[in-house]
């Protein structure tokens, strides 16, 4: 079924524009019912300008109205006639539906303005049309899914993709299956990242497609895959460090405790980032509740007062996972640490000023500087 095409004049026309404001309505009727009302302005390319839709003829339709704003631009020319409609998800991330086409999807479509109209033109059948695309060298490069990472029922995919126009931004299309279920728009490298909410218990097979300023859309890329467990995996519920008080320099060593919920299993080499610039890395534990990472204090590291750590990471094909192959929740948000004082400067050498037979005795008393709060070792002898 085509959309009817309803247009009224403009009490007052966005600067730039050089158009009609159109209705694009979900039936053909003079009453409709759930109507899904568009908003859109004739505009010279290049940009786009519009203002919202406020007001809709309440007469003529049933039910619920939806109204949705900055809907489309056009492809050239002034004046009335026959202009050329496209979806601008650059400046329409909200467009929805135009001759029943998803605008997130693209396509290129026109409709017949003959004259300005003064008042509001009765509903017609005036089907919109779908010209053959002339420039394929427009259509975005196929995206390509770089990485995903688990993070027990939630996903992040990250990639690449292009428009493959004069924007060198896109919108890219995320889909679990055939269902879309998100945007992530790239940066000026054409990277993109998106993080799904919590998915259901089950395979999931993600897909991407790339949406130029055009509206021309990419064939699909390749699929990944990641099979969410059918229960919530371990989760990580505190971390200790031993020794957790002192100060110690080069060389001194400290062992990281991760205590989870749940006994689970590790594969690879997992990694704590330190929060003076150092690393502790996997020992024992796997089987058990308990995962032990080891970290030795070197001469390039940041002096800290208490030393903790800022991340954990899965490098390579490290995973932590529980027995039903769910991966770990490893989130260290709203967990109290607490760590010794890391000094990796050398102090300088300590400096005697005076010594003096205790009257009586045959002890000597020594007097001299060191460096502040430092514990001064005396020898006797080399």
């Amino acid at each position: 079924m085509y959309n009817t095409a309803v247009q009224t004049s403009l009490a007052s026309r966005p600067a730039g524009s050089s158009g009609t404001q159109g209705f694009m309505l979900n039936d053909n009727g003079s009453v409709v019912a759930n109507a899904e009302f568009a908003y859109n302005t004739m505009l010279d390319l290049p940009g786009a300008q519009s203002s919202p839709l406020t007001t809709v003829d309440v007469a003529r339709v049933t039910g619920a109205v939806s109204v949705h704003d900055n809907f489309a631009v056009t492809s050239g020319g002034n004046g009335y006639g026959s202009d050329s409609f496209f979806a601008d998800p650059t400046y329409s991330p909200n467009a929805l539906y135009y001759h029943n086409i998803n605008m997130s999807t693209g396509g290129l479509y026109y409709q017949n303005a003959t004259v300005e109209p003064t008042a509001a033109i009765a509903p017609t059948v005036n089907p919109l049309v779908a010209p053959v695309i002339t420039t394929p060298s427009n259509v975005p490069s196929t995206p390509v899914i770089t990485s995903l990472t688990a993070n027990g029922n939630i996903v992040t995919l990250k990639g690449t993709a292009t428009s493959n126009d004069n924007f060198p931004s896109s919108t890219v299309q995320i889909f679990d299956g055939s269902t879309q279920i998100g945007l992530a728009d790239t940066d000026g490298n054409g990277n993109w990242s998106f993080t799904t909410g919590s998915l259901a218990a089950g395979t999931h097979s993600f897909t991407a497609k790339s949406n130029g300023f055009y509206g021309y859309v990419s064939p699909v890329s390749a699929a990944v895959s990641e099979t969410i467990g059918s229960t919530a995996g371990a989760v990580l519920t505190s971390i200790t460090e031993t020794p957790s008080t002192g100060d110690l320099n080069v060389g001194k060593t400290v062992t990281f405790t991760l205590n989870m919920s749940s006994a689970v299993t590790v594969t690879g080499t997992p990694t704590l980032t330190l929060n003076d610039g150092g690393t502790a890395s996997y020992a024992s534990g796997s089987g058990s509740k308990a995962l032990t990472f080891t970290y030795t204090v070197g001469s390039s590291d940041t002096n800290v007062s208490s030393l903790a750590a800022n991340s954990i990471n899965l490098p390579g094909v490290a995973t932590i996972k529980d027995s039903s192959g769910n991966n770990a929740s490893l989130t260290l948000t709203g967990l109290t640490q607490t760590g010794p004082q890391i000094d990796t400067i050398v102090p300088n050498a300590p400096v005697e000023t005076n010594a003096s037979i205790v009257s009586g005795t045959t002890k000597v008393q020594l007097t001299g500087t060191a460096e502040a709060n430092s514990t001064v070792q005396v020898f006797d002898g080399t």
